[in-house]
């Protein structure tokens, strides 16, 4: 029996998986590296979208709180009111 040669032949091998594990770990990598830059992409546009319906809520009910502000929501002054009833001619 040889012994270097058997010796070579279990460190060929040993490299040959070798260098297919790091093959494999090259492609782990680069799988996510691609797939963190995938959800950064849909992050960012989540995030935008988001902003822009706050941003479309808060524009709603400031211009909701404006109307109730309005002069259709401020009350009735009771005294020009009964002013208005205790006229002597309805045809003014």
């Amino acid at each position: 029996m040889d012994y270097a040669a058997e010796i070579e032949r279990i460190l060929a091998e040993g490299r040959r998986r070798n260098a297919l594990l790091l093959d494999e770990i090259d492609e782990v990598n680069r799988q996510t590296a691609e797939q963190c830059r995938r959800l950064a992409e849909q992050w960012e546009t989540e995030a935008a979208e988001l902003a822009e319906r706050e941003r479309q809520q808060v524009q709603t009910r400031e211009d909701r709180l404006r109307a109730a502000a309005g002069p259709a929501s401020i009350p009735i002054d009771d005294q020009d009111e009964d002013e208005y009833y205790r006229r002597k001619s309805w045809l003014v």
